[in-house]
């Protein structure tokens, strides 16, 4: 197995998991072609060669290639990956931003108390 990144001109990266990777340059240099298999993770659907900085590869363990693609797939993409006291953000879990603070509902309360400095009551 191979880990890919690409980094691109605008200076935005990606990186995911192949078995087979190769690059095809022209008698000048240039890269002409890109070929891969058996990819994993998240693939860019269309690498436009001439806004490729660099592409760097790597061979890696075959089971470390299967955690990551574990942690992956459990992590939803599209939140922040840690709130304000580092607990891990995970699928489904509510979440509150202050500014730039991210704070899970179950910290939300030690959250308010210790930064703003909120009275909390509990009704009896």
């Amino acid at each position: 197995m191979k880990e890919v990144t690409v980094i691109f001109k605008s200076g935005a990266t990606a990186s995911f998991t192949v078995e087979e990777f190769a690059t095809f340059k022209n008698g000048f240099g240039a890269l002409t072609k890109i070929e891969y298999t058996g990819a994993t993770g998240k693939v860019p659907f269309h690498i436009g060669l001439c806004n490729v900085d660099a592409i760097f590869v790597a061979d890696i363990d075959e089971k470390e290639s299967i955690k990551e693609s574990i942690k992956e797939s459990i992590k939803e993409p599209n939140h922040p990956i840690e709130d304000f006291y580092g607990n891990e953000i995970m699928k489904d879990e509510t979440y509150f931003v202050f500014d730039c603070d991210v704070v899970l509902e179950q910290n939300l309360k030690q959250y308010l108390t210790e930064e703003y400095e909120v009275q909390c009551y509990q009704a009896q």
